[in-house]
C-alpha cells in the first residue's frame, strides 16, 4: 500500500489559509455543565454534596467499654471484700448451709477476670479510635485548628499516641490533639498495668454454718462459785500424782507460746524459764494449742503463764521474809528427822494466803508469790523462789490472725457486743474468815500456782509430811526390789526411783534432788499447777462458761486487693473513662467532616496538596509540609453551597452543605 492514510470530508476541500483547531478544548466552567446537545446521551456529572451528619457510635463504643470495665473492676472490688451472691462476709454465714453460695461467688470471680481480660484487650483500640475521631472534628472546629500543619495531621493519622515513633513525633510534630491522645493513653495503659499489678487470687476458707460450732472454756468470773472449793482440794491430791508421774519428755496440748512447733514437751526451755521477755514465756488455756476458730474470729478465752525464779539467800534474810503466820492465813511447814540419814525443812508463804489472790473480773491479773525454803541434807540451804503470774484472756488464733494467739488483754474483750454467750457474774466474792492453819489452805478455792505447789510438795499428806509423820509405814527392807516409789518432782531423772530404805533416807533423797534438779524444773510444776486449775476437765455448769464459736469453712477464691489498690485503681480507671467521655462527646457535638483521621482521609488531603508536593525532595518535602496547612475549612462561606478545603479559614457549620474535599 502507497498510502496509509484516509481523509474524510464533506464538502469543499479546505483552503490552505483556514485557522486550525487547538489542541485542546478549553475548560468549562463548573457552573456552566450541562449537556453537549439536547439530544445528547452524555452528561457532565454533577458536584456531589454532604452534610456533617451527627453520629452516635462514638458514644456507643465508649458506653461499651465502660459497662464492662466499671463491671469486672467493680465486681473485684466488692469479690475482694465480701460474697456478691448470698452473704455478707466470707467468715460469717446468714444461712444454714453456704455452700452453694460459694461455688455461685467462684463463678463470680471467674466472670470478673475474664471482663478484665476483654476491658485490657481493648483499652488500646477503643482509646485510639476515639482520639482519631476527635482529632477529625478538632481540624475544622475553633480558632486554635489554625496552628496545625500538614506535618501534625500526618502523626496525628499515624495515630502518633502509639507509634514507635512518639518521642520524635511529640518533639517535631507535637500538637495538641496529639498531647491529649498520648495522655490518655497512657493514664488508659497504667490503669490497666495496676490494676493488674493490685489485684490477685487467694485461696481462702469461706464460712459454710450459720454460727458454726461451738465449744465450752471457763470463764474467770464463774470460778469463784464457793461449791467448787471441794474440787480445789482434789486439784491438790491430782497435782501431786503429777508431780511424781511426769516426765520432761510429756508433750502436752495446752502448752502455747510462739513457738509450740518446736517445743511441746515439758522442757525448762519449752516452759520460757528464766524468758527474757513476757511474749516468749508459754501459756496454759483450756483448749489445745493447735485450735483454731477458722473463720470465725475473734474469740476470746482465758490463759494464764508463769514466770518462775529463784535465789540463794542469806540467813537474814530468811528470817525478815519467813515467819510462822498459820494463824492468821499463811502458810508454814517444818520437818526434821534425826539419825543417819538426818535431815530438816522449813517451807514458808507469809501473809494471808486463805484469800485467793485473784479476783473475780475479766480484766488482766497480775500476782506474786514468794516461798522461802531452808533445808539440810548435806549442807544448810536457803532459797527464795519468786513465782510471777497473769492470767487474763487472749484472742484465739483464727484464719484472720494467721492462726497465731494474740497477746494477752489488758480490758475484758467480753464487754463489747460480742457473739460468745458468757456468764454474768453477779454474786459478791465469798472469803473464809476462819483461820484453821495450813490444813484449811487444801480447799481455798482458786488458789496461786505456788501455794497449791507447796501444799502439794510440803503440806498435810505429801511425800515430806508422811514419812516424817509416820516413819514406820514407809519402811522398806526387801532388796530385790528396784524402785519403791518415785521422788517427788524428779521428772524421771536418775535419782527419780527410790531403793530401798528407811523412810528417813527416803526423805533424805526428796531434800537432796531439790539443789540438783527440782528448783530447775519449777517452770514445769508451775505448768502442770496452772493446768489443773483452768486447763481441760472444768466442773462448771454450761451456763457458767463462755461459748467459743469456730467453724473451719470450706475452700474458695477471692480477689486480694489492698485499699489503696482499690483506690488507686478507681482513680486512673475514672480519669480515663472521664477522658473518653469527653472526647466521644466533643465528637458527636462537632460532627467531624471524616470519620476517622484515617488512611482515606489523609488520600483525599494527599490530592489536595499533589502539586504542591509534586517532585519533592526530602529535606524539602520535610519544610514544605511544615508550612502547608493543616486545618480545614469553608473555602466559599458565602456560597448556597460550601466547599471543604484545606487551609480555609471559614469553619464548617453543621447547617449547610458541602463539596467534599
Amino acid at each position: 500500500m502507497e498510502h496509509n492514510e484516509f481523509e474524510m470530508t464533506s464538502g469543499p476541500r479546505a483552503t490552505s489559509d483556514a485557522t486550525t483547531a487547538p489542541k485542546t478544548l478549553p475548560r468549562v466552567p463548573d457552573e456552566e455543565m450541562r449537556p453537549l446537545s439536547p439530544r445528547s446521551s452524555i452528561t457532565v456529572r454533577e458536584r456531589a454534596t454532604t452534610t456533617l451528619g451527627r453520629k452516635a457510635w462514638p458514644l456507643l463504643v465508649v458506653a461499651f467499654y465502660t459497662g464492662i470495665a466499671l463491671t469486672a473492676w467493680i465486681f473485684l472490688c466488692i469479690l475482694s471484700k465480701r460474697p456478691i451472691w448470698g452473704e455478707k462476709s466470707y467468715y460469717r454465714a446468714e444461712n444454714w448451709d453456704s455452700k452453694d453460695y460459694a461455688r455461685v461467688n467462684r463463678k463470680y470471680v471467674k466472670a470478673a477476670h475474664i471482663l478484665k481480660s476483654v476491658v485490657a484487650l481493648l483499652t488500646i483500640p477503643v482509646t485510639s479510635a476515639i482520639c482519631s475521631m476527635a482529632a477529625a472534628g478538632y481540624m475544622q472546629h475553633g480558632n486554635l485548628r489554625k496552628s496545625l500543619n500538614l506535618r501534625q495531621i500526618i502523626a496525628l493519622a499515624d495515630q502518633g499516641w502509639i507509634s514507635k515513633k512518639i518521642l520524635v513525633y511529640l518533639m517535631e510534630a507535637g500538637s495538641l490533639p496529639l498531647y491529649l491522645a498520648f495522655a490518655l493513653m497512657i493514664i488508659g495503659i497504667a490503669t490497666q498495668i495496676m490494676q493488674e499489678a493490685f489485684v490477685d487470687q487467694e485461696s481462702i476458707k469461706s464460712a459454710t454454718y450459720y454460727g458454726g460450732r461451738s465449744i465450752q472454756v471457763k470463764d474467770i468470773p464463774s470460778m469463784f462459785d464457793p461449791k467448787l472449793e471441794d474440787s480445789s482440794t482434789v486439784q491438790i491430791h491430782q497435782l501431786r500424782s503429777i508431780l511424781d508421774s511426769a516426765t520432761l519428755k510429756d508433750w502436752d496440748a495446752n502448752l502455747w507460746n510462739e513457738n509450740v512447733d518446736k517445743y511441746r514437751e515439758l522442757t525448762s526451755q519449752a516452759l520460757g524459764y528464766m524468758a527474757n521477755a513476757e511474749s516468749n514465756i508459754p501459756f496454759v488455756a483450756e483448749l489445745p494449742s493447735n485450735f483454731s476458730t477458722g473463720v470465725i474470729g475473734p474469740q476470746y478465752a482465758p490463759r494464764i503463764s508463769s514466770n518462775t525464779s529463784f535465789a540463794e539467800i542469806t540467813q537474814d534474810e530468811y528470817n525478815t521474809g519467813c515467819r510462822n503466820e498459820t494463824e492468821t492465813g499463811g502458810f508454814y511447814a517444818e520437818y526434821k528427822s534425826a539419825g543417819r540419814s538426818a535431815y530438816s525443812l522449813t517451807a514458808c508463804m507469809s501473809g494471808n494466803q486463805h484469800i485467793s489472790p485473784w479476783n473475780r473480773t475479766r480484766d488482766r491479773q497480775d500476782i506474786t508469790e514468794d516461798l522461802y525454803l531452808q533445808f539440810e541434807a548435806y549442807s544448810i540451804r536457803i532459797y527464795k523462789i519468786t513465782v510471777k503470774t497473769t492470767l487474763g484472756y487472749f484472742e484465739l488464733p483464727s484464719y484472720h490472725n494467721g492462726n497465731k494467739p494474740g497477746p494477752i488483754l489488758e480490758k475484758d474483750p467480753l464487754l463489747v457486743d460480742s457473739d460468745q454467750k458468757k456468764y454474768r457474774y453477779k454474786r459478791a466474792v465469798d472469803s473464809n474468815s476462819t483461820f484453821a492453819g495450813r490444813d484449811s489452805l487444801l480447799s481455798l478455792n482458786n488458789k496461786g500456782p505456788l501455794l497449791a505447789v507447796a501444799l502439794s510438795l510440803f503440806g498435810k499428806g505429801s511425800f515430806l509430811e508422811s514419812r516424817t509423820s509416820n516413819p514406820n509405814s514407809y519402811n522398806t527392807t526387801d532388796s530385790t526390789l528396784q524402785c519403791t516409789g518415785l521422788v517427788p518432782m524428779s521428772f524421771m531423772d536418775r535419782s527419780a526411783c527410790l531403793r530401798p530404805s528407811d523412810a528417813s533416807s527416803q526423805a533424805w533423797s526428796f531434800l537432796s534432788s531439790i539443789s540438783n534438779n527440782w528448783l530447775d524444773n519449777l517452770p514445769v510444776a508451775m505448768f502442770l499447777a496452772n493446768k489443773l486449775w483452768i486447763g481441760p476437765g472444768s466442773p462448771l455448769a454450761y451456763h457458767d462458761t463462755v461459748t467459743v464459736n469456730y467453724d473451719f469453712g470450706i475452700d474458695t477464691i477471692k480477689p486480694k486487693i489492698s485499699n489503696v489498690g482499690i483506690i488507686l485503681g478507681s482513680i486512673f480507671l475514672g480519669f480515663h473513662l472521664i477522658g473518653l467521655w469527653l472526647l466521644a462527646a466533643y465528637t458527636v457535638i462537632t460532627r467531624p467532616w471524616a470519620k476517622t483521621l484515617g488512611a482515606e482521609t489523609m488520600l483525599r488531603v494527599g490530592i489536595h496538596y499533589s502539586e504542591a508536593l509534586d517532585g519533592l525532595e526530602k529535606k524539602e518535602w520535610n519544610k514544605v509540609i511544615e508550612t502547608l496547612p493543616g486545618f480545614i475549612g469553608d473555602a466559599s462561606p458565602d456560597a448556597p453551597v460550601g466547599k471543604i478545603r484545606m487551609g480555609a479559614s471559614a469553619p464548617l457549620r453543621t447547617d449547610r452543605k458541602y463539596e467534599p474535599l
